[in-house]
């Protein structure tokens, strides 16, 4: 088995998802985080999603480039439309909105709707504010 480096990884797996029609921004962020999830364990999350994310792409299901919005928002609470765009940018936009609202309001919670249809995960923080994935687990017929 051939190893890459991690770094490597990531400029590969951007270059195809911006490809497959993810700004450099967008498609950087999405390959950092599934060669994160390879490098933790869950390789079922990780640069093996490519190839289902560029064919969700074609089908319409996930629509690249299209940012988050903010639905309802109050000081310490946000919901935020994903609006079909990839979990990745969805998700470290509104940790940073949750991370913003706690420094502010010493508690917070954001909601998100409308991801795409299969492969996301839970995004956590811990006490120091350190963003960390939990993949769902699908079977395999599913994913």
């Amino acid at each position: 088995m051939r190893t890459v480096p991690a770094a490597n990884l990531v400029d590969l797996t951007a270059a195809i998802m911006q490809g497959g029609g993810s700004s450099p921004d967008e498609a950087r962020t999405i390959a950092r985080r599934l060669v994160d999830s390879n490098l933790v364990g869950h390789d079922s999350h990780g640069v093996l999603r490519v190839r289902k994310y560029l064919e969700w792409v074609q089908l319409g299901w996930l629509r690249p480039n299209t940012p988050p919005t903010i639905v309802f928002e109050s000081d310490a609470i946000a919901i935020i439309d994903g609006n079909r765009g990839f979990g990745q940018v969805t998700g470290e936009f509104a940790t940073n909105l949750g991370i913003a609202k706690a420094a502010h309001m010493g508690i917070a919670m954001v909601g998100v709707c409308l991801l795409h249809r299969r492969g996301y995960f839970r995004q956590e923080l811990d006490v120091d504010g350190n963003q960390s994935e939990v993949p769902e687990v699908w079977p395999v017929a599913e994913v």
